[in-house]
């Protein structure tokens, strides 16, 4: 009987620190992200994606067995120590990355230089806010920190072989006139 009580205490001293570790990982990813807060997007002709010109970079996704995750959906995936740069993903009905600046994460992460980790089009953390207007166009914002907001349609093939367009949602965080956050959402339900 002590066996099953000391147990049964392990347990949910386990559970607890699991639920403790969420939300403390939820606060740390959307105060570095800005991801539940994109405002308004402004619409851009063509997508852009990080890490690789394929969209589906992060498709296949499941929760890393070794990462951290919160936020629901999201896994992160590496953490660069010298730069202070997280790289996570989320996955579900949805294919989305993040890069993002962010003091070290609440738990443990593989270690990677991401200093070089950017989008198809060269955006990368630190990238001046005169190469997002440059890429992406107006309308130009002014503030010394501010979230701003692109929009995009990805051509795919759905599961039926149809061509479809799926919703991309590029969100960046612009810290004293510098990329802070990239977050890219692409909205995977059109592929069923």
């Amino acid at each position: 009987m002590p066996y099953v009580l000391g147990l049964a205490i392990a347990s949910g001293c386990v559970r607890e620190a699991v639920s403790a570790e969420t939300p403390n990982m939820d606060r740390w990813f959307l105060r570095a992200t800005a991801f539940n807060a994109p405002g308004r997007s402004q619409h851009i002709s063509r997508p852009d994606f990080l890490g690789s010109p394929d969209w589906r970079s992060c498709a296949g996704g499941r929760f890393e067995a070794s990462s951290p995750s919160f936020y629901a959906v999201w896994s992160l995936l590496k953490y660069d120590v010298k730069h202070h740069i997280a790289l996570a993903r989320g996955v579900t009905d949805q294919c989305s990355l993040a890069l993002f600046k962010a003091p070290p994460p609440p738990v443990h992460a593989q270690n990677a230089d991401l200093s070089q980790y950017g989008t198809v089009r060269g955006l990368r953390i630190g990238s001046p806010y005169s190469q997002v207007v440059a890429l992406y166009g107006p309308p130009v914002k002014h503030d010394r920190h501010f979230v701003t907001s692109y929009s995009a349609q990805v051509p795919a093939i759905a599961y039926n072989h149809k061509r479809v367009q799926l919703d991309e949602r590029i969100t960046l965080l612009i810290v004293d006139g510098h990329v802070s956050s990239i977050t890219i959402y692409i909205d995977e339900a059109g592929l069923f």
